[in-house]
């Protein structure tokens, strides 16, 4: 336990976050900066949950995490924490207060590490969310929307196989995914419209991408769709 205690205080110190304050329209706007210093963790667990707004995602940090929040009123302030699990470093980025959508402003730009795996978690609420997922050396990837429009772009060269649970709400879904690395949807269809642009079904619900016979690496994503156009298609 003390062992335990101690791990958790010295990655609490590897979590820095500044904030500044401007004035719209009579209302105070905060602007903050968030980081998760890197350690010698040899994988991460990544979990980010927005109850309402707007979220950008992609990879590329120079730390495990970096990224500016800009947010009101302030109790939408987002908690932010780093704990070691052995080689494991879990970082959460969690919104829990609710708020009227009318009185807020909440815009997430984040930005991961491609240098070590991670197991990705994203649950967005209300909210118009684009994940650029390229270059990220992803493990397993889970993502939860509720309502509005998400972007998922997997376009690139991938090296490693990974799997993508999909669970999408209310609005529209695009999925943009690779040439080149083989790809296979587990398509649980919802009561909206469904596109698979140059894929190749094989019944029950089972979509390939070309390159998915002959593909070393490969894409799995188990998708339960919702309500609303949900688009699969190649990168361009």
């Amino acid at each position: 336990m003390k062992h335990m205690l101690l791990t958790i205080l010295a990655g609490a110190f590897l979590v820095l976050a500044g904030c500044e304050i401007s004035a719209i329209q009579g209302s105070e706007v905060f602007n903050e900066t968030v980081q998760v210093e890197k350690d010698d963790a040899e994988e991460l667990d990544v979990a980010l949950t927005l109850g309402a707004g707007e979220l950008q995602l992609e990879g590329g940090s120079s730390e495990w995490l970096t990224g500016d929040i800009r947010y009101k009123p302030k109790r939408l302030k987002p908690e932010i924490t780093y704990t070691r699990s052995g080689e494991t470093g879990i970082i959460t980025l969690n919104q829990k207060k609710k708020v009227d959508i009318s009185e807020m402003d909440n815009e997430w730009d984040i930005q991961l590490t491609n240098k070590v795996p991670i197991d990705l978690t994203v649950h967005a609420g209300a909210s118009s969310s684009v994940l650029n997922l390229a270059g990220m050396h992803l493990e397993k990837v889970n993502i939860e929307s509720g309502v509005g429009e998400l972007t998922v772009d997997m376009s690139g060269d991938w090296k490693q196989s990974f799997a993508v649970n999909l669970d999408a709400g209310v609005g529209d879904t695009t999925i943009i995914v690779p040439n080149e690395t083989g790809v296979i949807i587990e398509a649980e269809m919802g009561l909206g419209e469904t596109s698979f642009k140059d894929f190749i079904s094989k019944g029950d619900g089972i979509y390939v991408n070309k390159a998915y016979t002959t593909a070393d690496t490969i894409i799995t994503i188990h998708t339960n769709m919702g309500i609303g156009a949900t688009t699969f298609e190649m990168e361009k």
